[in-house]
């Protein structure tokens, strides 16, 4: 890598951090929505979880209520709207949809479908699938932010910031699979030849 990091990929990487950041506070928002409200509705007798529970409509409709809370409060605060605000139910759904990826009627489908299966494991997958997670499809949906500020004439600069310069000349690939590269790069700090192969005369 070049001694002075070019700004069009120092502004990538301050920028792909922020995303992450992000993704890991949707995530502790999903966790702990799902903690709480297994907490406050699923603990048997001995206090311990009981998802078996889950199995009966007055319990699954408190878990799910509990869970819906949580949603709602966490989408006013990534609004920045005060706790008192108040929205109908279209308002509130494109919220939750828009900040959790998610709606009620997707969550309580997913209850009543699961039953005692929709259990902290299952919920984890859920988010973190690596096709159609719900984490997964909204870094998919935020990446764009991290690379807006790049065009072609980045190129050969982007190149040289992920240590390929003088192995991948910038007119044999196009801004899409330098930024691929990139994001490979930034995550496991090296690309290792038969990532960019492909991309060489």
């Amino acid at each position: 890598m070049a001694d002075q990091i070019p700004k069009c990929y120092s502004t990538f990487e301050q920028e792909s951090a922020r995303l992450d950041r992000v993704v890991a506070t949707l995530e502790l928002d999903h966790m702990s929505t799902f903690v709480s409200a297994a907490r406050e509705t699923l603990m048997n007798g001995a206090r311990h979880v009981d998802y078996s529970r889950l199995e009966e409509a007055e319990a699954r409709n408190a878990f799910f209520t509990s869970m819906m809370n949580s949603y709602g409060e966490g989408s006013r605060r990534w609004l920045g709207l005060g706790a008192g605000h108040q929205w109908d139910d279209m308002q509130a759904l494109m919220a939750m949809s828009g900040v959790y990826g998610l709606t009620g009627d997707m969550l309580s489908g997913l209850m009543r479908q699961q039953g005692q299966n929709f259990n902290i494991q299952y919920f984890g997958r859920l988010l973190t699938d690596p096709e159609r997670g719900l984490l997964t499809r909204t870094k998919t949906m935020l990446e764009p932010l991290a690379t807006r500020h790049l065009t072609d004439d980045d190129k050969p600069a982007m190149i040289s910031a992920i240590g390929l310069d003088g192995k991948l000349n910038p007119g044999n690939a196009t801004l899409d699979n330098i930024i691929d590269l990139a994001r490979i790069y930034r995550t496991q700090g090296v690309i290792a030849p038969r990532q960019y192969s492909h991309l060489v005369n």
